[in-house]
């Protein structure tokens, strides 16, 4: 076993996660003292609220994906190891490598973002495709064109299933493009069948209830069947059970009914909640460590009304910028200060020229918020390039 830079004569901050949070952790170190180091077992960072359009072949894959050493170029202070990790070890201050190596650190920031929760029963996994990764989204593409391809093929046509199980912003925004792009790829909509499972009472249940049924009015306009308070008990290969009687035959199965924090958190030996995501302080750093902070999807923060931070983008930015400046701060003598979030609104696409928002007490739907949407993910969108393509997409469709 090997001991990485063992030594090291400027303060280094080690950076888990080369998503949003982590991103924004690196930069916001620029220009100081500290030696940054980034970590992701992938050498890409991803787009992710568009994953679902990669999915359902409106983009390609290449305009929302860009080498995490792109987002650190021209910064001297920074360098970026494509690597897995294993476990960390907060006593002796090392991150340890699934090959066997430890890296030492002053500052850690975890940032790794979280994969899809199948409750336990890992056998779902085989059969239902979560929606996390670029690879997840490429998958889900192939087998919604084999799929229709085979109904459009079809002699006595063939009606084509698809059953997307979790009714939050990414259950929505892809149940709602597979039935858009259904229909521009079959003869006969009527072969194209979609079919939305949801396990509370309302779709996107962390907006008002209102938007919620906004959401399920134009999904079933747009020929999308909504099961709400439908709890699933099984998954197979072409079969959704849902309670004790009800067995739903489908042609493929997509998963977005829920997110947990990776295993290697486990090693932390700190509070974590269901879903494995770590309780964090005021300061997002662990329990009796202020060297370790966990961000983003795999933290669990609370606002000052005792209620958890979502697991969505603008979270991930906020708290990296902060982390960022705080351990900039704290190297130049200054005392920390609590996380706030800028709670800016929240966004969910339903359909072409259909889409909600919500921010504060304001509530906009259908054209405009969709293109508010559209202008606000082109902005974040990383390089001119990239935005140009991902516009020019856009229109075609």
């Amino acid at each position: 076993m090997s001991l990485t830079t063992a030594l090291f004569t400027q303060p280094r901050v080690i950076v888990i996660g080369g998503g949003f949070g982590g991103i924004h952790a690196a930069k916001a170190l620029a220009k100081t003292k500290a030696e940054v180091l980034v970590i992701d077992k992938t050498s890409q960072h991803v787009f992710q609220p568009l994953l679902y359009q990669v999915a359902t072949a409106t983009l390609d894959p290449d305009l929302i994906a860009t080498p995490i050493t792109d987002h650190l170029s021209g910064q001297k202070n920074a360098t970026f190891m494509q690597a897995t990790v294993a476990s960390v070890d907060k006593i002796r201050k090392e991150v340890v490598l699934t090959n066997g190596d430890l890296l030492r650190y002053n500052y850690l920031v975890i940032a790794p973002g979280s994969h899809s929760s199948y409750h336990g029963s890992k056998n779902w996994e085989k059969h239902a495709a979560g929606l996390k990764t670029l690879d997840d989204a490429v998958n889900i593409r192939e087998r919604i064109l084999s799929d229709l391809k085979k109904a459009e093929q079809s002699e006595k046509g063939k009606t084509v299933r698809f059953t997307v199980v979790g009714g939050g912003p990414t259950g929505v925004e892809l149940a709602g493009a597979i039935s858009e792009i259904g229909k521009s790829h079959v003869i006969n909509p009527n072969q194209v069948e979609v079919v939305l499972i949801q396990k509370e009472a309302q779709l996107l249940p962390s907006y008002p209830q209102n938007l919620g049924e906004i959401a399920r009015h134009d999904l079933e306009k747009m020929g999308v069947k909504v099961l709400l308070k439908s709890q699933i008990t099984d998954v197979t290969e072409n079969e959704v059970s849902i309670g004790k009687t009800v067995k739903l035959k489908t042609d493929s199965i997509f998963w977005a009914a829920g997110n947990e924090a990776p295993r290697f958190l486990d090693s932390l030996q700190v509070p974590q909640d269901s879903q494995g995501r770590i309780v964090v302080d005021q300061d997002l750093s662990i329990f009796q460590h202020p060297e370790v902070f966990v961000i983003g999807d795999s933290a669990k923060a609370l606002d000052p009304f005792g209620k958890a931070l979502p697991a969505v983008a603008p979270v991930a930015m906020q708290q990296g910028d902060y982390v960022g400046s705080l351990i900039r701060g704290e190297l130049g003598g200054m005392k920390r200060r609590p996380f706030h979030y800028n709670d800016r609104g929240s966004m969910a696409i339903i359909g072409r020229a259909k889409a909600i928002l919500v921010s504060g007490r304001i509530q906009i739907t259908g054209f405009l918020a969709w293109l508010i949407w559209k202008v606000v993910h082109l902005w974040y969108l990383t390089g001119i390039g990239n935005r140009f393509h991902v516009l020019r997409k856009w229109a075609i469709s």
